[in-house]
């Protein structure tokens, strides 16, 4: 049986974010990260 894992795509997490009214600086808070984080996977440059 295979195991999917879901990647989201930088394009998808902008739209989720922005679509639920959030900076880069609010989801870095609520996922506690850096707001350089966020960009970088909104950027496709890491997908961790």
């Amino acid at each position: 049986m295979r195991v999917w894992c879901m990647r989201i795509t930088g394009r998808k997490r902008y739209e989720l974010r922005t679509k639920n009214g959030l900076s880069q600086d609010e989801l870095a808070a609520k996922v506690f990260v850096t707001r350089q984080a966020v960009l970088r996977w909104e950027n496709g440059a890491s997908l961790t």
